[in-house]
């Protein structure tokens, strides 16, 4: 089985940066995902081009849920601020998204991290929000667009729009929180290769903390603990002793 351990949030702060190279250069990390709208883009761009190109492919992080837009004048995507809507608002809000602003915003973030230099690998986004309908249709669209592999869960693959677009067997984002264990993984792991899965991605959060992290999520002091595991001599012994090859999203756009 092959699997993509793909860090998410790549760009959220200085610290996170440097906690998802190290999890590439250490561990089992071979994929991220990169936040175009975030301050600290140019610092992870900057880590890529120093040499982190060579270890770990990089992926767009669809936003819209933290922040700024990178594009202005929205009408439905943003509070009155010009912030994006937080979850308490997000979804009561989707709904009513203008889906050209939405493709705009989406197609500028994509643009961004292009122009930086950035060779995408793959699509996937910020908490998700790809994945859920209407936006999907957005997604499935500028997939094909960049001829991109596009993270998917279950009911994605089933949606007809999605087919003929590159992506992995099977998604999780079940490692999180309490199951963000050595236990955990390694039984997911073994329970997947037994379902006869040929390639699966494993969502992660690796990240040492600072206050830009620590302040923006409630989920900063855990990604230590993802970090460590992610590095551990115990999960790399394990994954060579099954035969498990670690791989990136690049490895689709081979096929």
């Amino acid at each position: 089985m092959k699997v993509i351990f793909n860090a998410d949030d790549f760009g959220y702060s200085m610290a996170t940066n440097y906690g998802i190279v190290e999890s590439a250069k250490r561990g089992v990390v071979r994929s991220t995902s990169i936040l175009a709208t975030s301050p600290y883009f140019e610092h992870a761009v900057e880590l890529y081009h120093s040499g982190a190109s060579e270890y770990l492919g990089v992926g767009i992080h669809l936003n819209l849920m933290t922040g700024k837009p990178l594009l202005k004048g929205h009408k439905t995507l943003t509070d009155a601020n010009g912030n994006f809507y937080k979850h308490n608002l997000f979804d009561s809000n989707k709904d009513h998204f203008d889906l050209t602003e939405v493709e705009n915003e989406f197609e500028a973030q994509i643009e961004k991290a292009e122009a930086a230099g950035v060779k995408l690998t793959h699509i996937d986004s910020h908490y998700g929000i790809h994945m859920i309908d209407p936006l999907f249709q957005v997604a499935t669209k500028l997939a094909f667009k960049h001829d991109l592999p596009l993270r998917m869960v279950d009911k994605n693959r089933r949606n007809p729009l999605s087919r003929g677009i590159k992506t992995s067997d099977k998604f999780t984002g079940g490692f999180f929180a309490e199951n963000a264990t050595l236990d955990y993984l390694v039984a997911y792991l073994d329970a997947k290769a037994a379902d006869g899965i040929g390639l699966l991605e494993v969502l992660c959060r690796p990240a040492f903390v600072d206050l830009p992290l620590y302040n923006g999520t409630k989920y900063s002091m855990n990604r230590i603990n993802e970090f460590a595991i992610l590095t551990s001599k115990e999960l790399m012994d394990y994954i060579n002793n099954r035969g498990y090859e670690l791989v990136g999203y690049d490895i689709l756009l081979d096929e």
